[in-house]
């Protein structure tokens, strides 16, 4: 399983240096690692609704990478961020 990422200035990084992929639901920012597995971090802003919608939101995405983590390569190490979007709920 994929770790958290929780620290601020390492969601910068990523949306700094990372490529992004937008889709209607979500974007994605994605930042090669040397080593060490991906680190998960997944956000979603007031835009969404209140905290309960904000937090369904977040869990939605959380399973949904959970279903598809397995079909990754084992030796990918990468920070991928989710940002979801007013849709995701």
């Amino acid at each position: 399983m994929a770790e958290r990422i929780k620290q601020n200035h390492l969601f910068r990084m990523v949306y700094s240096r990372g490529k992004s992929f937008a889709s209607p639901l979500l974007v994605t920012y994605v930042v090669p690692r040397r080593s060490g597995g991906i680190q998960l971090g997944i956000t979603s802003g007031k835009k969404i609704g209140n905290a309960v919608t904000r937090n369904r939101a977040r869990r939605v995405i959380r399973a949904a990478f959970r279903a598809c983590e397995k079909e990754l390569n084992p030796d990918c190490s990468a920070f991928i961020v989710f940002v979801a979007r007013t849709r995701t709920a």
